[in-house]
């Protein structure tokens, strides 16, 4: 008489835990990649605000935290970082995918590495105040839509560069003191239907040409001096 084995494993349950560990591989290194890219930034003499729920803490523990850990805002403003380093530290910030503030003054960050900005869908404020920003990173920042706030005062941008903002329905606050901007470049400012307060102190700005804006939105604040 032949004996039984037993019945096989099942091969469901056998496939579910493969697609178990393939998920968690998957995490596993998108968690390092976040860790990596906290740590460079932090390295750099960033200043980061990292979130994620106490409860969720004490349940998994500090050893696993960071699979929920979310950066909310970076501040390198006026940090001596290297330009060497500089197309890193934006491969970097641009794992943030969930950041809603970036302070990026006085870095000398040039425009091929701002483009990693557009990948920050959730930024509401970005600060490039002094630093190498001109026209052609501007396209970049305007895909960043839920802009509420940005200071691209002392940049290199110009009437030109001005008209890719234009996109920024959101837009609140625009920084352009001691820029090239002109009477020509506030025309591309009309459809920033949200713009409540504009700075244009130190450009080739005059009343002539503030004053149309302030027709289609009396309630715009604007400093021109």
């Amino acid at each position: 008489m032949s004996r039984r084995l037993g019945k096989p494993f099942p091969i469901l349950v056998v496939g579910v835990l493969l697609i178990i560990a393939a998920i968690l591989s998957v995490v596993t290194i998108q968690v390092g990649r976040y860790q990596s890219a906290i740590e460079f930034v932090e390295a750099r003499g960033g200043k980061l605000d990292i979130v994620g729920p106490s409860w969720l803490r004490r349940m998994v523990g500090e050893r696993y935290f960071p699979i929920v850990d979310v950066v909310k805002s970076v501040n390198l403003n006026w940090n001596n970082v290297p330009e060497s380093q500089c197309t890193s530290l934006m491969e970097s910030i641009s794992q943030f995918d969930k950041l809603e503030r970036l302070m990026l003054a006085g870095i000398s960050i040039t425009d091929d590495d701002y483009r990693q900005i557009r990948h920050l869908k959730r930024l509401q404020v970005l600060d490039l105040s002094n630093s190498k920003v001109t026209d052609q990173s501007l396209p970049a920042i305007a895909q960043c839509h839920g802009l509420r706030q940005l200071a691209l005062a002392g940049t290199g941008i110009t009437d030109e560069g001005l008209a890719s903002l234009s996109r920024l329905s959101q837009l609140r606050s625009l920084n352009l003191d001691h820029t090239q901007i002109s009477d020509m470049g506030l025309v591309s400012l009309n459809s920033l239907g949200n713009l409540s307060e504009l700075s244009v102190v130190n450009c080739d700005v005059t009343d002539s040409g503030v004053e149309p804006l302030l027709r289609v939105r009396p309630n715009l604040a604007v400093s021109d001096d």
